[in-house]
């Protein structure tokens, strides 16, 4: 043979790779006989090596092969990393793991397993945790009598790439292997093992591994574990009042937790089960059904990682109460072992219109404008959401009616394309009054009105509106008039990042009969230059856009009256003059109003004569 069968092919990978892909024994034989070597270093940096692919695939003939020429059992692929990914194309991801041994245990290959284990695979720490989650009990039992992955006296290290033996068994449901690893040291405790004996006991009701493991946290000096606040905070969010009081009298009382930043309850989401990837493996599911994800680390909240909003909230046990099942029953408890009351928890209540919650909460102290971070206020997510009660109840407590739409961390805008091909607002930052006009709820106008709301607070930078100009965008005409009424500023300008005045948010979305009140009402009567007008002609453009021909038909005939002839101005210029194009000129750019109107009279003189 006249090629090297070492070097890497056209596909990326080695001829010896690709041979254990379609597993055939007689080509990997005949590659040795030519010098190939059972560890190429033409392999990719980040791929499995031929011996982990054999473990994968269940091919312990090629895997003893590989042995026998040379093979290094132990070698990993990749970085030390909890995973390797590994896609022989791009719609076949498989996950091996670093080593051989791992492989064989991810692809379910009790044999192969056994065969590394018999020729001296050495142990990293997770194998015993995989053989479990796979439920491969013959592995698992062979594992124990090795005293692996236990987190017993041995001192093997178990959090540091995945889950523990405990997590994936109590996951999993095998109680009696659990029940075993707790066997192999009764001094042993694990924050995390609590966390997910207490989802578990959630289910079922079967609280034996949540009590072993509190009777050994006795035993040991007090701590504040995130991840036993997240025990906690799931107890109270399930409303499982033997569970709360069973861990509060074993001293776990941590003042923060890990949960799902997302207002809704999560009792829907109980039959996911679990995930095997990071941890904490109790809450990673909801976070992926939710659309995030967690870089989270055990023990330490300053070493849980965020890309970006929508992850994991580090919150009191408290707000997971308000959000749970029966939130006034829990969320009377939490207060009653001590729990402070805090802005998160009164903005979740508020959000959900819990008010006998938030009439707990501000009885226990919580402050009406607290501000959870840079989030909305709790009058801001009571009205957002219609919550008359819970605005009023607020109100009467000294909210701030007022209070500044919440700060969004991006600088983008956020528009969104709605069905008729136009764009609309989203949910976006608003004052109080701002969110109950968008929801066209009258009744919570007039309350926030009669409580001193600004019917001018100006638009937020991002995707933000005024009242006026919400109300034009949903055609609510009623609103638009008792705004109007209430001196309501026509000429506000839009929001800094896509914004829209009143009259063009009312021509984008072909709503004639708030134009007309607009147009009746004076729109750009305050210019003091034509150029200022300009607002006139982009709403005609909108209008025409989005195929709203009778709104710019309105529009035009409107400033053909306004102006005598004079269409609209549109950069600087003036149209429809006859056929001719007037650009106003100076030294800024813009000529005095005075000027422009001379010039204006010479052209309109020569076209009459």
């Amino acid at each position: 043979m006249g090629t090297d069968p070492n070097v890497r092919l056209e596909s990326g990978r080695c001829a010896l790779l690709e041979a254990v892909y379609v597993k055939r024994y007689d080509i990997c034989e005949t590659l040795f006989q030519y010098g190939c070597r059972p560890s190429p270093t033409c392999m990719p940096a980040d791929g499995p090596t031929p011996l982990q692919f054999a473990a994968y695939l269940g091919e312990t003939g090629i895997a003893n092969l590989l042995l026998e020429h040379g093979a290094d059992i132990d070698q990993r692929s990749g970085p030390e990393q909890s995973r390797v990914h590994f896609a022989w194309d791009l719609s076949r991801p498989l996950t091996l793991g670093t080593s051989a041994l791992e492989a064989a245990l991810h692809g379910g290959q009790t044999d192969a397993a056994f065969l590394l284990l018999e020729a001296g695979a050495c142990l990293l720490g997770s194998e015993l945790a995989i053989a479990i989650r796979q439920k491969l009990t013959a592995v698992a039992d062979r594992l124990f009598c090795f005293q692996a992955d236990t987190d017993d006296a041995s001192g093997v290290e178990i959090h540091v790439r995945g889950e523990s033996a405990l997590e994936a068994a109590v996951a999993t449901g095998q109680n009696e292997t659990a029940y075993r690893i707790l066997e192999r040291d009764p001094s042993w405790y694990e924050p995390s093992g609590l966390c997910a004996a207490v989802h578990m006991a959630i289910l079922t009701r079967d609280y034996g591994i949540v009590e072993t493991l509190l009777s050994r946290r006795a035993f040991l000096d007090p701590i504040d574990n995130v991840l036993e606040g997240t025990a906690l905070a799931m107890a109270a969010h399930f409303n499982n009042g033997h569970l709360v009081n069973l861990l509060f009298g074993h001293g776990i009382q941590p003042p923060v937790a890990l949960f799902p930043s997302h207002e809704s309850s999560l009792a829907s989401y109980l039959d996911w089960g679990y995930s095997d990837t990071r941890d904490p493996s109790l809450l990673e599911r909801w976070t992926k059904e939710c659309g995030w994800w967690s870089s989270a680390s055990h023990g330490n909240p300053s070493h849980y990682g965020w890309h970006d909003a929508g992850e994991l909230d580090i919150i009191s046990p408290l707000e997971a109460a308000v959000t749970g099942n029966d939130e006034d029953i829990m969320v009377s408890v939490m207060l009653g072992i001590g729990y402070e009351p805090c802005p998160g928890a009164l903005r979740k209540a508020a959000s959900i219109g819990s008010l006998s919650a938030v009439q707990m909460l501000l009885t226990a102290g919580a402050h009406a404008s607290d501000r959870d971070g840079g989030r909305a206020t709790p009058l801001q997510a009571a009205v957002r959401n219609q919550h008359y009660g819970v605005a009023k109840a607020l109100l009467e407590n000294g909210a701030d009616v007022n209070a500044e739409p919440y700060r969004s961390s991006s600088d983008q805008p956020c528009w969104q394309h709605v069905a008729d091909g136009s764009r609309a607002f989203v949910y976006g930052q608003r004052t109080a009054l701002q969110f109950a006009t968008e929801n066209g709820d009258m009744q919570l106008v007039d309350l926030l009105i009669d409580h001193g709301a600004d019917v001018n607070a100006p638009a937020a930078d991002n995707a933000g509106a005024t009242a006026l100009q919400l109300a034009a965008v949903h055609g609510y005409i009623d609103l638009a008039r008792r705004l109007i009424r209430l001196g309501a500023d026509v000429d506000a300008p839009g929001a800094k990042y896509n914004g829209r005045t009143a009259l063009g948010c009312a021509a984008e979305h072909g709503r004639l009969d708030v134009l007309q009140l607009l147009l009746s009402h004076g729109v750009g009567a305050a210019a003091v230059r034509p150029s200022d007008n300009r607002q006139v002609s982009e709403a005609v453009e909108l209008a025409e856009k989005n195929g709203h021909y009778a709104s710019a038909q309105l529009l035009k005939r409107h400033s053909q009256q306004e102006g005598a002839g004079v269409a609209c101005l549109v950069s600087g210029q003036v149209l429809d003059t006859g056929g001719k194009s007037l650009e106003m000129q100076g030294a800024s750019g813009e000529t005095h109003f005075e000027d422009w109107f001379d010039e204006f009279i010479t052209f309109a003189s020569d076209e009459e004569e």
